[in-house]
This record gives structure tokens, sequence and C-alpha cells, in this order.
């Protein structure tokens, strides 16, 4: 599955709808050099194969594909899976619905293949507008490198034996550690390991309900890699949204009570290490966690009479300018919004059934995306269709913020550039270190 894929490609790559080609081994061959597009499909496609081996398993609409994958619209960088899946492969399933017409140059592919793929813009956007910052005439390429093909079939199976392999060597790994430390631990069915440090009140949280928590996260070599602590600030979430070892692992704390929770990578982020991060592929993870409060209240950011004026540039990366420019911007437009640890701001505008996606979800939404001025650079509304994407899939700020809202609730999500594009920006519109405003409509949530 592809982690933090940008926003702009998802949206790219749920354009256009084809027939895919055929997949023959004639077509394949037809290649006469690994220098140029001499494979063109009927709905202009143009391939130029880099490597191209001998294989009979070729792409399919549903197979899992294992692959590195860099897309372009002209000279703008929309993603890259060698920096943004700390130089791994990433691995999800391909779909016409995600693909487009992209998919026929997929069909030409199998394992150990590489290629590069690109459309006319005005063919991958066929009957949707195209990105603000593109231009008729523009190409889109994607550069691919595949390691493996399969069925889902296949993947599954495979995902389980691995996973029952996994689980063993995480279990031992937890145990040397408890014991190197002398521990005195209990442990859940699933695996998770915890101790109780201090008792609380009483009162246990559920996967329904709302935290306020510090934590600390480390390895078992003792390194630490996040905590609320260091940033002198509690963060605030649903548990449903939120990994299965502390969405099954703090409802074991009592409401102002401490512990720690030991975890195993099937219940932490398995294969799908966090971009960025020093977190690895099966990595067993340690949290300190002190639970202060289950449903807090939540803190509201009110519009006064007169907005403070913001101080700095509109692009600074500076992330105390930065919500500095949010505030005034929730105070202009009299907005009572949270905060979450992270910077994101949010605002509920209606609730939803109570269900909330987790970041292993598929996510089907309406929205529309503006800059701080009201510029907009982005609308499934105004293509008159819902996008349906993997959250582990886009930009930060939606993996986090999206599960804030309630299926069929909507709302508003103001998200500091470290949790957008970065310094990268998108295109020409959206510039490095720009703040986004997303409003949001959750349609469904797909398990």
């Amino acid at each position: 599955m592809i982690k933090k894929i940008s926003l702009a490609c998802a949206t790219l790559l749920l354009t256009g709808s084809v027939t895919m080609a055929q997949k023959t081994t004639a077509v394949k061959k037809a290649t006469p050099t690994k220098k140029s597009f001499t494979i063109k499909t009927a709905n202009k496609l143009e391939c130029n194969m880099l490597n191209d081996v001998a294989g009979t398993k070729f792409i399919q609409d549903g197979s899992v594909v294992k692959m590195h994958i860099r897309t372009k619209i002209a000279d703008s960088s929309m993603f890259d899976s060698y920096k943004m899946n700390n130089n791994e492969p990433i691995e999800q399933p391909l779909t016409k619905q995600f693909l487009g017409a992209f998919m026929e140059g997929f069909a030409l592919l199998t394992a150990g293949d590489s290629a590069i793929l690109r459309l006319p813009i005005d063919t991958a956007f066929k009957g949707s507008p195209m990105p603000p910052f593109a231009k008729s005439g523009d190409m889109v390429s994607y550069e691919v490198k595949i390691f493996s093909v399969k069925s889902k079939e296949e993947a599954d199976a495979e995902k389980a034996i691995a996973s029952k392999a996994q689980n063993g060597i995480d279990d031992k790994l937890l145990k040397e550690y408890i014991k190197s430390k002398n521990l005195k631990t209990e442990k859940t069915a699933s695996g998770i390991y915890y101790v109780i440090d201090k008792k609380g009140n009483g009162k246990h949280a559920t996967a329904a309900d709302k935290v306020k928590v510090h934590y600390k996260g480390y390895k078992l070599d003792g390194s630490t890699f996040d905590s609320s602590y260091d940033r002198g600030q509690p963060v605030e979430f649903p548990l449903s949204g939120v990994i299965k070892g502390w969405t099954e692992g703090i409802p074991l704390l009592e409401e102002g009570g401490k512990g720690t929770l030991l975890i195993p990578s099937s219940l932490a982020y398995g294969q799908n290490a966090p971009p960025g991060s020093t977190i690895k592929a099966n990595e067993v993870l340690l949290f300190d966690v002190e639970l202060i409060k289950i449903n807090p209240e939540p803190e509201v950011i009110e519009a006064p009479v007169e907005a403070t004026p913001a101080v700095g540039s509109a692009n600074s990366p500076d992330p105390i300018v930065q919500d500095q420019l949010m505030q005034d911007f929730i105070k202009k437009n009299n907005l009572k919004a949270q905060k979450t640890a992270s910077g994101l701001y949010y605002v509920i505008d209606k609730k939803g059934n109570g269900k909330h996606a987790t970041a292993a979800d598929q996510v089907k939404v309406h929205y529309k995306g503006t800059l701080l001025d009201g510029t907009k650079f982005d609308s499934s509304y105004d293509r008159n269709e819902p996008i349906t994407f993997p959250l582990s899939g886009v930009i930060r700020g939606w993996t986090e913020g999206i599960p804030l809202l309630e299926e069929g609730g909507q709302g508003k999500l103001i998200i500091p550039s470290a949790l957008s594009y970065g310094t990268n920006g998108a295109g020409g519109v959206i510039k490095a270190n720009e703040i986004l405003v997303f409003d949001v409509e959750l349609l469904q949530i797909i398990k």
C-alpha cells in the first residue's frame, strides 16, 4: 500500500476510465529499444521499457504489486516512493478505478520490469478538471520498477503465513526484553504485554471513546522515536483512530493511571513503517502511557471581536508562525476549532453515525481544498465525483484528520505545511510551506 502518497497524486490516480490493454507476450516483446517510447496504446498511453524481463504473470486489475514508483506532471514531482517510503518499495493493489488509463501500461509489465509510462494530461484527466497548476499539453508520467505481482488470494495467503511467523519472532523478542528488565507483565490474548505502574480512578476507556494522554514511544534498544513529554503537550484522539496496540492497550489503564505497553509489530505498523520515521518494518514498539482523561472537553478557540494580525511570512516554515496564521484564520472566520498535538486544527460541522476510520481503512470522501486566502486548488465537488483512497496513502494531515470525523459527518481540516507538502509544495499553486484548508465530507469507511 502506498504510504503518504500526495493528495494531488491520489486525485490523479482516480481520474480516467479505460479498458485494459490485452496482456500478451507478443505486445510486450514488441519493444525494440529501451531508450524510447515505442509502445503506444489506443488511449494514447506511451511506454518506454527500461528493463524487459521475460515473464508471463502480467499485472491485472486487482493485482497486488510490489514496486518503486515516481510520478510527475510535466516537471513537477508528485510522488516518489524512494523518498517517501524510506527507500523501500511499496506494495498495493492496482485497479482500473485508481489508475484509469495508466492501467493499460501496467498491464504490459511483469516482475523484474522497469518502465516509464506517460499520458497527455488531457487524456489522463479526460472528463475531469485538471489540477490548477497543470496546463493542456503537459505530460503525466509514471516511472515504475516492478518487484513482484500477486493475485489478491496469493497476497492474503502470504500475509497470513508471514504474520504468524512474525508473531513468533516478536513474542520471543518481547519475552527477552521483559526478562532483561525484570518486568512484571501481563499479556493479552492478542499478544500485548503490559505493566500497570499506577492505578487510577477505576474508569476504563472503550474503543468508542476519545482520550487525552501523555506518552513516550521507544524501541527495544531504548531509543525514543516520539514523545508528547518532549513537546510539552499531551495528545487527544479517538481510540478508534490509532494503531491496534493503542486501541486495545490504553483501555487496560484506568483514567489517571500510568503504565507501559509492549506491542508486537502486527498491532503496531506491521510491514508499513511510517515514512520518515526511524521505525522499521515489523518492529516491536514500547510505550509509556499516562491516561489523563477519558472524553476530555474540547479546547475551543473562540473568535474575539477583532482578529490578531499574523506575525511573519505566510510561507514561513516556522511552526510558531504557522500556528499563529491558523489561529488568525480561525478567528477571522469565527470558527470553533480543536487542535491536535501535531498542530492540526479541525472543526466538526456535522456529526455522523459514530464510526471513525483508522489509518488502515479506505475511505470515500467529498472535499474542497483551499489556501488560507481562499484560493481553491482542488475539489471533488467540482468534478461531481467523490474519491476513494487508503488513509495510509495520503498526506499526514488527512491520515490524522479524517479519522476525527464520523462516517456521514462533515468538517474542516486546517493543516500546517509539515503535515501536507512541506518545503516541496505541489505544482505552481501550492507553494512551499503552504497551510492548506480542506472542507471534508466522510461518506463511507471501507474496511
